[in-house]
């Protein structure tokens, strides 16, 4: 018998997210958004982003799920 590879796939995409969401917090990109002379709204933008794109591929896989 051939196991579903759905549950895979959902954990696939979920790592592929936390790797997106820690790139611009844990890598050189730190410095551009956090420096000096970035504006005082840039953080705001970066987490609006992460959190719109996590939405929309939380919305992409129940999509899939039915």
């Amino acid at each position: 018998m051939r196991e579903s590879t759905q549950p895979n796939r959902f954990a696939e995409r979920t790592v592929i997210v936390l790797l997106l969401v820690l790139l611009p917090l844990l890598s050189p990109l730190l410095e551009l958004w956090t420096g000096e002379r970035a504006y005082w709204f840039t953080p705001y933008i970066i987490w609006g982003a992460m959190i719109v794109v996590a939405y929309l591929l939380q919305r992409y896989v129940n999509k899939d799920a039915v």
